[in-house]
């Protein structure tokens, strides 16, 4: 069967309302009764209806798209711990209605440039995972584009960090093996 796109006039129709306030609706808009927003509900669930994405980043003024920064060297594509950080933050950015735009970056200590999705303004905002010159964040900061980052090692003031308590975690396993009675408990790492 072939998809056919309707228009939010196609399901003001069906619904017996005007486009405005299915665009009330679509937009989570207040002004519109519950029972008139429940009808226009169903119409949109029983045609599968979704809002075109470019009208919603005009309406709306954003990209839905994430710009999630690394360097080549931590791709997560040749990293596992880094694909599995890359995997659970698709998967709530995809359940939240976001694009995630993968973006390898390459860095240097004294030289970077700024990622072509953030120079063209077409997104909403950046994760960076592994660590990052200072510089480029001030030109987040100076930008207003709001960024987190992740599995950091330094410690950034007044900056949004998600870290690791390896130390932590380390000594919870060792216990754990210590418990079931293992005495000789090797380390391999890099």
């Amino acid at each position: 069967m072939a998809y056919k796109r309707l228009t939010i006039k196609e399901i003001a129709s069906m619904a017996g309302v005007s486009p405005t306030a299915v665009s009330f609706v679509i937009h989570g808009r207040e002004g519109i009764g519950q029972d008139t927003r429940e009808k226009i509900l169903a119409v949109i669930k029983e045609n599968d209806y979704h809002p075109s994405a470019a009208s919603q980043r005009m309406t709306l003024h954003k990209s839905f798209n994430i710009a999630l920064i690394y360097p080549v060297i931590a791709s997560p594509f040749t990293d596992l711990f880094y694909l599995e950080v890359v995997d659970g933050i698709t998967g709530v950015l995809t359940k939240s209605q976001y694009n995630v735009v993968l973006t390898p970056t390459e860095l240097s200590q004294n030289s970077y440039e700024l990622p072509y999705i953030i120079k063209r303004q077409d997104a909403d905002g950046a994760i960076f995972i592994y660590q990052t010159q200072n510089e480029i964040l001030d030109e987040f900061d100076e930008l207003g584009i709001p960024y987190v980052l992740v599995d950091w090692q330094a410690s950034y003031e007044g900056r949004t960090c998600i870290q690791l308590d390896c130390e932590h975690d380390i000594t919870q396993a060792v216990n754990f093996l210590i418990q079931k009675g293992h005495q000789k408990i090797g380390f391999w790492g890099n």
